[in-house]
């Protein structure tokens, strides 16, 4: 093993690391949220991270809650996959590292290649993202459901039933 894969490895256990610290708290928001607004029956433990973050996010219309960065968590999540399904490979004869892509539509040598720097960056995105959900961590553990915003209480149901059907 060379010094360039072993930090490839080292950035990306610890971006894997953070992310599931992530992945685990926002979890238990988006759990707590609906069944703040009295659709807990929308949550599956087992659900998709993307899925999450599109019930959260129609669930945060009705909460009085401090806001999320949804843009960001979506480009955590699109990151994350990039790096957990894809691979590290390495030229042979020029020995010139590239990132392959795990989606079968990527195209050209180094699509999706995410350099050392690229994972540390999404590591600190991560961090970031971590920050404002644990500002909304004692809401979820708080709040009751007379804190809800009742004007929003009957589309955020709506718009919650429409994505279950998606």
């Amino acid at each position: 093993m060379n010094d360039y894969q072993e930090k490839y490895e080292a950035a990306l256990g610890a971006m894997l690391v953070r992310f599931n610290e992530l992945e685990v708290k926002f979890t238990v928001i988006v759990s707590r949220a609906l069944e703040i607004i009295g659709a807990s029956h929308l949550y599956a433990r087992d659900a998709r991270y993307i899925k999450n973050i599109e019930k959260m996010e129609i669930a945060h219309k009705a909460l009085n809650w401090p806001t999320l960065d949804y843009a960001r968590m979506r480009r955590i999540n699109v990151g994350r996959n990039r790096l957990a399904h894809g691979h590290l490979d390495r030229d042979q004869q020029t020995g010139e590292f590239s990132t392959i892509p795990a989606n079968k539509k990527a195209t050209g040598k180094n699509s999706g290649f995410m350099s050392i720097e690229d994972i540390e960056s999404l590591t600190e995105e991560i961090r970031s993202a971590l920050l404002e959900v644990a500002d909304i961590l004692p809401n979820a553990w708080f709040n009751e459901p007379e804190d809800v915003y009742s004007v929003a209480l009957a589309q955020t149901k709506a718009d919650l039933e429409a994505l279950k059907r998606d």
